[in-house]
């Protein structure tokens, strides 16, 4: 495949409005490439980090690591003093879209800083352990991707080599959120705003894919990304690997 045109589903950034970071060149070497992925609620972040996958790069998936964590006996207690016995269900689970919805609602605000504050040094700390697994393997993967909601919000953005954003329209990204997830458009809205805005996002970038077309536009754009970033004496002829990506 040929090089990014302006006009292809893939484009490369310059970062001049995050000058504190100096990247480090994508080149042969046995310690992985650390990529990040941020863009809009519903981009399609998780699908652009299985196609990733399917090149033989390792994805971390933050809101996965989140689900493991919450069902820790610590986390299930602190949740049950703060909210009640209620946010468990029959099972002694915690109530995942229970708690979204109280922490998303609109008076919620202080009570989702309280769950990041609970939450997110766990995942940090459990991310941190599995890019060390990844760094100290045998065979280490040319590509760790950090499939993490708030990306840049936090200093999980400073562990990477190259920082991906995921461009999407609104249009599609309310659709998704609404069809695939069962959120009401004013959920959509909470959801986005609670985050870093798009510019902000796309200012820390080195690279923009875009998933505005079809399925095989992002899967092109994800090869030439990855013609990009992977060391060209490890990319051989190698194609995909067959598993399906997951969806965002």
């Amino acid at each position: 495949m040929g090089p990014a045109t302006p006009h292809s589903a893939f484009s490369s950034g310059s970062r001049q409005s995050v000058p504190d970071r100096t990247r480090k060149p994508a080149q042969p070497s046995a310690a992985p490439l650390i990529v990040g992925l941020c863009g809009g609620v519903g981009s399609g972040k998780s699908t652009v980090a299985g196609l990733l996958g399917r090149y033989g790069a390792q994805v971390l998936d933050a809101d996965a690591q989140a689900q493991a964590a919450l069902e820790q006996d610590d986390m299930k207690a602190a949740l049950v003093k703060q909210f009640g016995h209620d946010i468990l269900d029959p099972q002694g689970r915690v109530n995942r879209s229970d708690l979204a919805r109280r922490v998303f609602s609109s008076e919620g605000a202080a009570l989702r800083e309280w769950l990041e504050d609970l939450l997110h040094p766990r995942i940090r700390d459990q991310l941190n352990d599995a890019l060390g697994e990844a760094r100290n393997a045998a065979s280490p993967p040319w590509c760790v991707v950090l499939d993490v909601p708030l990306l840049i919000e936090g200093p999980v953005r400073d562990w990477c080599d190259r920082i991906v954003f995921v461009e999407t329209s609104e249009e599609d990204r309310r659709t998704r959120t609404v069809a695939d997830r069962g959120w009401t458009a004013d959920e959509y809205t909470r959801r986005e705003t609670a985050q870093a805005s798009l510019q902000d996002k796309r200012a820390h970038a080195d690279h923009v894919v875009s998933n505005k077309g079809t399925m095989g536009d992002l899967e092109s754009a994800v090869e030439q990304l990855v013609q990009l970033l992977r060391p060209h004496d490890r990319m051989g002829s190698e194609s995909p690997e067959s598993p399906r990506p997951g969806t965002s």
